[in-house]
């Protein structure tokens, strides 16, 4: 039993994952049919001259005249203007510079070199 502690997390690991896929499987419903009408799942196996509800009835266009039109030449793109680069930003995330790199000494102790006197 000295083992059980050390295999506590794996074992609570996998009794999560079993909870997680018994509730998935709860919330997919797998075995119950779906709750749709019959009467739009039914065909006909005769030609209707109607049409459906889901296409628009075809119109027949009249033909265009066809004249003689005379087109102007076909004009050169005008290029986009060019723009004007932009200062880099200056980062955020910059350290300091330490100046004081001597602020861990004690400048208040004058005697270090006393133990010559």
């Amino acid at each position: 039993m000295k083992s059980l502690p050390r295999f506590t997390p794996l074992i609570t690991i996998l009794a999560l994952l079993v909870l997680v896929a018994i509730g998935g499987s709860a919330l997919a419903n797998n075995r119950a049919t779906p709750n749709v009408g019959s009467e739009p799942a039914t065909v006909n196996q005769r030609s209707t001259p109607t049409t459906s509800a889901y296409e628009p009835p075809a119109t027949e266009a009249p033909e265009e005249p066809t004249t003689q039109i005379q087109e102007s030449p076909v004009q050169p793109p005008i290029p986009a203007p060019a723009q004007i680069p932009q200062a880099p930003q200056v980062p955020l995330n910059y350290q300091y510079y330490d100046d004081d790199w001597d602020d861990d000494d004690d400048d208040f102790d004058d005697d270090w070199d006393d133990d010559d006197d």
